[in-house]
Formats: C-alpha cells, structure tokens, sequence
C-alpha cells in the first residue's frame, strides 16, 4: 500500500529538519514511512543516529 500524504508530508519535514536535506523521493509504502518516522523520533528523542548513509533503501 502507498504511504499517505500526510505521513508522508510528516517524514519530510522531520527528515528535513533534523539533517537539512529533502527525503529522498522514492516509491515509499505505509510501512516504510512509519519505519521512518519511528527512526526519526528516536533520532530527536535520544539522539541516536539511525541512518548511516545519506540514501534510504
């Protein structure tokens, strides 16, 4: 199932807002989005680096 615009819009402004690049524009689905707005709240809450790369697979 494709991601929802909404969680989609969220995992953006998060991605941009914490490393200050655009998420990269793929095909995500609703379980990689929610993957990555989990990862990205971690990110804020504990300061844990959750993506080595620069890209997301």
């Amino acid at each position: 199932m494709p991601a929802s615009e909404k969680k989609l819009t969220l995992a953006s402004l998060m991605y941009h807002q914490i490393y200050g690049v655009e998420l990269p524009n793929n095909n995500y689905t609703q379980q990689d989005i929610d993957y990555i707005i989990q990862q990205l709240e971690l990110k804020i809450k504990e300061d844990v680096e959750i993506f080595q790369t620069e890209y997301l697979h």
